[in-house]
């Protein structure tokens, strides 16, 4: 049984046991001289846009810290500094207003994947060794690893955590250009097609091959996008061609694994919030920061505000009624 005081002279009673219970301590209550509070359809909860959005939006978080830095925003770290942004347009200085809606958009990138997961391409030629390292950063066995090239032919993706965010690892068909099997060939045009939606494009290649030009070896697809250039099979005599800041790792022994798992969550993540931080995490508010920007550009403060209205107005609402 839970008593809750809500008014000066009124409480909310909850209990379980069914409608019996409930009955029976209503009448208990009324015979001490209780009044019984008619429902009314008042409005309730008056909680600003991203509060609520905050507190809806935990449960999706799949990690510790990522529901910790949610938690925050529930209870009110991106809604106090975005009243404190209008408070600071209502005085007209258009310059700490732009920037602190840079500072608010500088979060949207780590932001967004408080829910969705980061997502990490392992790509590279065949043979290279891409479902052996998927299989050591995930500690157990994922992917069929095999001598012969073009063992991985679809796509393959996997769960796991790094600095504290999910992440997405995701491993297909090597790359080649000289491959008549339509099979194989589909199955590359699926990892080109991965690497837009990626992240983050780990380009791993055989270090005990002639490079014979690693620029040639890192494709355009490849470079127009964030990426990670690592040379595997570091436990055997790996040719001097290689660039020299390309990391070196084994994913047979392990060996440079766990500082290229860094160096990736190095690059996805950066420097972790600190506690309490205000952190934007979904499109609309990043858009509605991005329209004020536009504004004030144009020194229009008023519209500025009110791109920014929806995020911080409270709204109430009714009860929920439904089942």
């Amino acid at each position: 049984m839970v008593l809750s005081r809500v008014a000066q002279e009124t409480y909310e009673l909850h209990c379980h046991g069914g409608a019996a219970v409930g009955q029976w301590l209503s009448r208990t209550l009324e015979a001490l001289g209780c009044p019984r509070a008619e429902p009314l359809p008042v409005w309730h909860r008056r909680h600003s846009p991203t509060v609520e959005r905050a507190w809806h939006d935990l449960p999706r978080t799949a990690t510790p810290l990522s529901a910790g830095i949610l938690l925050e925003q529930a209870r009110g770290a991106l809604h106090r500094s975005l009243a404190q942004l209008v408070e600071i347009l209502s005085t007209g200085e258009t310059q700490p207003a732009q920037q602190r809606i840079e500072e608010l958009l500088s979060t949207f990138t780590v932001g967004r994947h408080l829910l969705e997961p980061f997502r990490v391409l392992l790509a590279g030629p065949t043979n290279a060794g891409k479902s052996s390292l998927l299989n050591r950063l995930l500690g157990y066995r994922r992917a069929v690893t095999h001598t012969q090239s073009g063992t991985t032919r679809d796509i393959l993706t996997a769960d796991a955590v790094c600095r504290g965010f999910a992440v997405t690892l995701i491993d297909g068909a090597g790359i080649r250009t000289d491959s008549s099997d339509p099979l194989e060939r589909a199955g590359m045009e699926r990892v080109r097609a991965e690497s837009d939606r990626a992240d983050l494009t780990v380009w791993l290649v055989d270090g005990t091959t002639d490079p014979g030009g690693a620029a040639q070896l890192l494709p355009n697809w490849v470079r127009q996008r964030p990426h990670l250039a690592v040379v595997n099979k570091a436990d055997l005599p790996v040719h001097l061609g290689w660039p020299c800041d390309w990391p070196r790792i084994s994913a047979r022994d392990g060996r440079g694994v766990d500082s290229l798992w860094d160096r990736i969550g190095e690059l996805l993540v950066g420097d972790a919030r600190p506690s309490g931080a205000a952190v934007v995490w979904r499109e609309e508010q990043a858009t509605a920061l991005r329209k004020a920007a536009d504004a004030l550009g144009c020194h229009d403060i008023r519209r500025a505000a009110k791109c920014l209205e929806p995020l911080v107005t409270a709204r109430a609402q009714l009860p929920n009624t439904s089942p």
